[in-house]
């Protein structure tokens, strides 16, 4: 067994290898392309001329180079002093929110000219360039309408602008005070955007909410081990840390995520994913119409999967539900989105006891999440799970139902173990954890309440608002004076 999972082991690390060296060589390929275009080019031939005839005039070493720094570094503080920077009351306290969410520092050579500031300290104007497909809307909705929403009474004026609308909306965009990229790859528009917008001083960030901008992370992700595909695939991560690599900052919404890309060479915050009014409102409706179950035979277990990528997800559980729909025949297993129930030949035995339900709108989500007594959340302990937010919590304890997690760091940082929540490993803990919830309901429906109290203090618009209010502020701030 141990021979086994070591070659296993070996072999998965030799695929992330040659994944990696996939990349790193089509990259040399593309800048040795490039530089050869360059080095052909009429201005490398005059920048050539210029470098020599720098160096017989101002020789290294030579007092005359020595007056050349000189001149040049009282030319860039003379440029410097045109902007007024923050007080340093100011630069202090946001200091501080920095060290305590930024990772990893900012490595730029350039300079640019800064914008004027904003007429009042606390007015900032945020345009976010994203997406209208539907398979980008959930990503849209948590990183860039969520927050224009929450922004808006802390003196952030947001703007979201699909890709599409970039050249019609071009002098719009430049008007803002910062431009957030929404796990964008660059294409012609990006580029001429990102072009005018350092030659305006503006702070361009990448933002993004899964861990899929680094290609050696592709042998984790479920969803991309179709060999016809990979190739496809390896090159859209290739192209998402790019994208990034061309911004300035790095917002994420994890901890986790941050990390990797400040060792990108990214500075990098954490704005945590949110809810928005319109789910607050629905959710309270659903909690309230919940009220009414209280004597139901039932206990209901809900899995809400989304997506097809959670096939693997699924059998971290699997065992456990398998045992317990044996043993409890009160009991319901609700799952909600794409799973392929027929790949799990052990709930055959119990389908009287399933309820399969397609994917739902997020607006109608409130509701069936409320028509459930647990929440179930099972996720491998990979690299790119370990990147993914903890919207499933927050999501079931706005109505009341409490989940159990895989301990991803996230989930670890949001659920008290025991409080407003449990967290399990292994098939043995999924077990337990499960079968405590069904058999202690007193304590199951309390567990809900405190999931809502912790929500209701950290994830409502007003929580992430002030978040991401903080990071934006800093970035402005920081990014002013540097010059």
């Amino acid at each position: 067994m141990i021979a086994r999972e070591q070659c296993r082991d070996e072999r998965g690390t030799a695929e992330r290898l040659t994944a990696r060296f996939a990349v790193l060589w089509e990259e040399y390929r593309r800048l040795a392309e490039e530089r050869a275009a360059l080095e052909s080019s009429t201005a490398w031939a005059w920048a050539q001329r210029l470098s020599r005839w720098r160096r017989r005039l101002a020789p290294e070493g030579s007092w005359r180079q020595k007056a050349l720094r000189l001149f040049l570094r009282g030319w860039r503080l003379r440029r410097c002093k045109e902007v007024d920077p923050p007080t340093p009351g100011e630069r202090q306290v946001l200091t501080l929110r920095c060290n305590e969410r930024g990772i990893g520092t900012l490595r730029c050579n350039e300079r640019r000219v800064l914008p004027p500031r904003s007429p009042a300290l606390n007015q900032f104007r945020i345009a976010y360039i994203g997406s209208q497909i539907a398979l980008d809307a959930a990503t849209m909705r948590y990183r860039a309408h969520n927050l224009i929403e929450a922004l808006a009474p802390l003196g952030g004026e947001g703007m979201f602008v699909s890709l599409e609308e970039v050249p019609a909306q071009l002098s719009a965009i430049l008007a803002h005070d910062l431009i957030v990229l929404v796990r964008r790859i660059c294409n012609d528009s990006l580029t001429t955007l990102i072009g005018l917008a350092r030659r305006r001083g503006l702070p361009i960030v990448y933002d993004i909410d899964d861990y899929i901008f680094d290609p050696w992370v592709m042998p984790y992700v479920e969803a991309f081990q179709d060999p016809l595909g990979r190739a496809k695939v390896l090159g859209l991560m290739d192209d998402l840390g790019a994208c990034l690599d061309r911004c300035d900052y790095f917002t994420g919404s994890t901890s986790y995520l941050a990390e990797k890309a400040a060792a990108l060479g990214k500075k990098s915050f954490v704005i945590h994913n949110g809810l928005n009014s319109t789910q607050l409102i629905l959710s309270q409706s659903a909690r309230e119409q919940r009220g009414g179950r209280q004597h139901d035979p039932w206990t209901r277990i809900g899995y809400f999967s989304g997506t097809r990528t959670h096939q693997a997800d699924f059998r971290v559980v699997y065992p456990a539900l398998m045992r317990l729909l044996h043993e409890e025949r009160h009991v319901r297993l609700v799952i909600v989105g794409h799973l392929d129930v027929g790949a799990f030949p052990g709930l055959a035995p119990f389908r009287d006891q399933i309820d399969l339900f397609p994917t739902c709108h997020w607006k109608e989500l409130p509701a069936v999440i409320a028509g459930v007594d647990i929440n179930l959340i099972p996720l491998e302990l990979t690299p790119f799970n370990e990147g993914k937010s903890n919207l499933k919590y927050y999501e079931a304890g706005l109505v009341e139902v409490p989940s159990v997690a895989s301990p991803t760091r996230i989930f670890c940082e949001s659920i008290t173990h025991g409080h407003n929540g449990l967290l399990a490993r292994t098939p043995e803990e999924w077990y337990d954890a499960l079968h405590e919830l069904i058999a202690r309901p007193d304590w199951r429906r309390q567990m809900g309440r405190n999931a809502l109290e912790h929500v209701l203090q950290n994830y409502t618009p007003e929580a992430i608002g002030t978040e991401a209010a903080a990071v934006y502020r800093h970035i402005l701030d920081f990014h002013h004076s540097r010059c």
